[in-house]
């Protein structure tokens, strides 16, 4: 029985260290390794998304920031800004050098 509990508790041990050691950074670390630039947070005030221009967009601080559809990245973008829209929650905004084209977001 002791056998048993102990390969449990060696399970476990192993997953919680195995788990934390795929931890993501955060989006201000990317931002920079992007030489990307992070706004202050910000309130999303609105959302455009078009299947025809392939292009999804949130306005924040009254400037409309643009992410175009390349792979699933822009799904999860809109969804989360539209979620901090609905919930009226602050993003903070990762924006490239030029300040207009959308890298990421998230929740402050």
């Amino acid at each position: 029985m002791n056998i048993i509990k102990t390969k449990i508790l060696l399970a476990v041990f192993c997953g919680i260290f195995s788990t934390s050691s795929f931890a993501l950074d955060s989006l201000q670390v990317i931002c920079s390794k992007y030489n990307g630039t992070m706004l202050s947070t910000q309130e999303v005030q609105g959302l455009y998304a078009s299947s025809i221009s392939n292009v999804v967009s949130i306005q924040a601080d009254k400037v409309w920031y643009h992410m175009e559809f390349t792979n699933n990245a822009a799904t999860f973008v809109y969804d989360l800004s539209k979620t901090a829209f609905i919930t009226k929650r602050s993003i903070e905004v990762c924006v490239d050098k030029n300040g207009d084209y959308l890298l990421g977001v998230q929740y402050d």
